[in-house]
């Protein structure tokens, strides 16, 4: 019998994360399982009605979809994943961190509204949401940081968290990589250029690219 794993996939539906970081990182990851896994678990997405349903590229990394957590939560041998556990309400996946034959693992990838408050935490329901988020954190298994400053916080924060962590790095999306018969050659190959993924969000901190640019010497030849 198959054991399953559930993925709280509302990171995948929301359009401000389904194609960023949060979302390429996730969708990287369940598309490199092994075979032998595939065929050891049924995965499973946890989606939310309200949010906006999968995008057909992404509904395949599932095998099934489901918009409640109940049936997972009182199946033995269940498996917890959840990409985004700051980014979204801990509600609908509490009967699944309470529940004690269920092994949970959170993705953590850093924790920007402590370090910009008055970006993101300007009113306190705004305050309140995010101090349900990190209570929640407290309930999972194992923890699966992004990097080791990720890792750092989150034992600041959850004291003994890094007994319990694996770093894992953070996924690069295919497009991004350079063709392999061209990763000997300067630059993978390319005509030189720098890449600034910043949008109108200003801790992105763009103008330290734009000078990073001008000063190159490789960017002048």
């Amino acid at each position: 019998m198959t054991r399953t794993l559930l993925i709280d996939a509302r990171c995948l539906q929301h359009p401000d994360f389904a194609t960023r970081g949060i979302g390429r990182h996730i969708e990287s990851m369940l598309a490199a399982v092994p075979d032998e896994i595939r065929l050891a678990y049924t995965f499973t997405g946890l989606l939310d009605p309200a949010l906006p349903p999968l995008a057909e590229p992404l509904r395949r990394l599932f095998t099934r979809l489901t918009t409640t957590a109940y049936a997972a939560s009182q199946k033995p041998d269940t498996v917890f994943l959840n990409p985004a556990p700051l980014s979204f309400p801990p509600g609908p996946i509490l009967r699944l961190l309470r529940a004690p034959h269920v092994a949970s693992m959170a993705v953590v990838l850093d924790f920007i509204p402590l370090d910009f408050p008055e970006l993101y935490l300007r009113d306190e329901r705004q305050r309140r949401a995010y101090r349900r988020t990190l209570a929640a954190l407290r309930h999972y298994d194992r923890f699966l940081p992004i990097s080791r400053v990720a890792a750092s916080r989150l034992e600041a924060l959850i004291p003994g968290s890094e007994k319990r962590a694996m770093v894992t790095g953070v996924a690069v999306r295919p497009s991004l990589l350079p063709e392999p018969d061209a990763a000997s050659l300067p630059f993978g190959g390319r005509k030189p250029e720098i890449l600034v993924v910043s949008g109108d969000d200003q801790r992105k901190n763009p103008e330290a690219a734009i000078l990073a640019h001008g000063s190159s010497t490789a960017l002048r030849q």
